[in-house]
């Protein structure tokens, strides 16, 4: 099974939420961009999306667990889309999206 690394720089000072998290999906959210986004604001994080496919949406999901668990199942959820995708997570409360095969350091 592909694990969809989340990165973590060795730099402290981003401020990750704690406790149990839950983030859904629908159709209404249109793509996987619009939806992230809206859940990593409510989070205090920002998204920056690396990618040229903005991964539109036909399911309905919920992804529950810590941040970082919720967005490695997200990750691993695109597996099954075009075009599969990884986070770089940044001490600056930046989420960048990229390619699976992308480096994070770029």
């Amino acid at each position: 099974m592909d694990v969809a690394p989340v990165v973590v720089p060795s730099q402290s000072g981003a401020t990750v939420p704690s406790g149990v998290l839950s983030f859904s999906i629908t159709p209404q959210d249109i793509n996987l961009r619009n939806a992230l986004d809206r859940w990593l604001q409510q989070q205090g994080w920002q998204l920056a999306w690396k990618i040229d496919d903005d991964l539109p949406l036909e399911f309905n999901a919920t992804f529950s667990g810590d941040f970082k668990s919720v967005l490695t199942q997200v990750m691993q959820a695109t597996n099954h889309m075009r075009t599969p995708t990884r986070v770089c997570k940044h001490t600056n409360n930046v989420i960048r999206v990229v390619a699976r095969a992308a480096n994070c350091q770029e």
